[in-house]
């Protein structure tokens, strides 16, 4: 997956669980079935979220993971490319 598209992806799913969780927080009683529910998908789509986050949030220069402030950066710690690659998949030089 493109390190764009890894963003958008992430923020989206991230966003989504937000919202579940809040709307289940404050449409649903306490202890319903309705309520647990909600607490249940927003937990899975953190996790998820988390996960696409973990697996392709790397570098498409050299394939350095960028976990830690993921969506922040502009330019990888390690190899010091800029990580927008403009729709271009760059196969990582390690994985060569």
């Amino acid at each position: 997956m493109k390190y764009g598209t890894t963003k958008t992806v992430t923020v989206a799913i991230l966003l989504g669980a937000l919202a579940i969780a809040c709307g289940g927080q404050f449409l649903t009683d306490k202890g319903s079935s309705e309520y647990m529910m909600s607490v249940y998908a927003a937990l899975v789509l953190l996790v998820v979220g988390l996960g696409v986050a973990f697996i392709w949030g790397r570098c498409p220069n050299c394939g350095q993971r960028l976990f830690y402030r993921f969506l922040k950066w502009k330019k990888c710690p390690k190899c010091g490319k800029t990580l927008d690659n403009k729709g271009k998949y760059v196969k990582p030089e390690r994985l060569k």
